[in-house]
């Protein structure tokens, strides 16, 4: 019984570290990005009054005007979505697109500073700013994977690209990659990755998609600011209550708060299986412990006459260690195949690391060996104090 609850040790402690190992790279993947002095806040503009493209411009102008007068401020813009998101997919169409051919990409709609605010670096071309009007010409801005993916590299510059129904759009420039929530795809890039994404003006939009990008996304207000979020929060919130008291901002979070979200249920996965494998370790333990005490109670005749013919109390004291590290070692053994199997059918929930991974089968290992060895301490104590003399006379 023992053995077996080693073994099912096993299989819990190597799935929790490859977990765990997953969430670290999936933390550690440089986001694309400077979220430095970043705070976002949404609103919901699911309201009649912001149905129609020029009232949902208008809001969003004089709303960035106020949290750009903020002391600290140092840029600020609006996006339908952010970095470490799901955002808006949609088809589209390329020069090269045979009729009736559509491919998929991440749309967001921003404002000029956007690229600014987020501190996404601009590789070639231009960025969206405040030439891009309404009554200019419609223009893209495309990330490195959509042009990599999509484009040819010397021509994408000046590509017309068609969204949905929307005017075809010239690309004018090529920013970096963010990691994102992937929207489409069999999900094996995992949780975060650098999704093809196409960047489009707000002043270039309709009522029409307002209406029903605004039905299922709110909105990102992003600020960048030399002061912290706790400070700069109120002001914001003051700033944009002055414009329409009926929208407040809500939901404040920094850009580390919007990574951690984004990988909430793998963090919550390896937390809920790193508990269950604490509680087998200790289970298992208690049963070395519990098997070794019954030893040294059914062999203290056999230890007393061992000592007194000249054993060593650290003789006598290894022969019960030996007995708990090889429960242990047998465990392991049987343990060590079945998290090998456990471990090949959590390939699609990890991440960044490969199911075999050395390094946490000997992290593993070491972990109950050392928990085997300390659950012998006790048992092995009390052959210590073992009297040879008393033990034979007892007996």
């Amino acid at each position: 019984a023992v053995i077996g609850q080693v073994a099912l040790c096993v299989v819990l402690l190597v799935a929790a570290g490859l977990l765990l190992r997953s969430v670290q790279h999936l933390r550690s993947l440089s986001p694309g990005f400077d979220p430095e002095g970043v705070v976002t806040a949404q609103v919901a503009l699911r309201d009649a009054r912001y149905e129609d493209a020029d009232a949902v411009r208008g809001f969003f102008r004089r709303t960035l005007e106020a949290a750009r007068s903020v002391p600290g401020v140092e840029s600020a813009a609006v996006g339908l979505s952010l970095p470490f998101e799901r955002g808006l997919n949609m088809p589209f169409q390329t020069p090269d697109s045979a009729e009736g051919e559509y491919q998929l990409t991440t749309l967001v709609y921003v404002t000029p500073q956007y690229f600014e605010s987020l501190g996404i670096p601009l590789l070639r071309g231009r960025v969206i700013d405040e030439r891009d009007r309404a009554e200019t010409a419609p223009v893209m801005v495309v990330n490195r994977a959509f042009s990599e993916r999509y484009l040819d590299e010397d021509a994408g510059i000046g590509a017309q690209i068609r969204v949905s129904d929307l005017e075809p759009a010239e690309v004018v420039g090529v920013v970096g990659d963010v990691q994102q929530r992937p929207g489409w795809g069999d999900g094996s890039v995992g949780p975060l990755a650098p999704m093809p994404t196409a960047y489009v003006p707000v002043d270039q939009l309709g009522g029409d998609f307002f209406g029903l990008v605004h039905t299922w996304f709110s909105p990102t207000w992003v600020v960048r600011s030399e002061q912290g979020a706790a400070a700069v929060t109120p002001s914001l919130q003051a700033a944009v209550a002055g414009v329409d008291p009926l929208l407040p901002l809500i939901r404040f979070r920094t850009m580390d708060e919007v990574r951690s979200e984004s990988i909430g249920m793998q963090r919550v996965q390896a937390t809920l299986l790193a508990v269950f494998s604490a509680l087998a370790l200790l289970l298992a333990a208690a049963g070395v412990y519990g098997v070794l005490a019954n030893v040294v109670a059914s062999r203290r005749r056999e230890l007393g006459i061992r000592m007194a013919l000249g054993a060593t109390r650290t003789e006598a004291m290894s022969t019960v260690t030996r007995d708990g590290l090889r429960l242990i070692v047998v465990g392991l053994l049987i343990g060590i195949p079945a998290a090998l199997l456990a471990a090949t059918a959590l390939r699609g929930a990890i991440f960044g690391v490969e199911p075999i991974d050395p390094p946490t089968l000997l992290a593993v290992s070491v972990l109950l060996l050392a928990s085997g060895l300390a659950a012998s301490v006790l048992p092995a104590l009390k052959v210590a104090r073992l009297d040879p003399a008393e033990t034979l006379r007892d007996d």
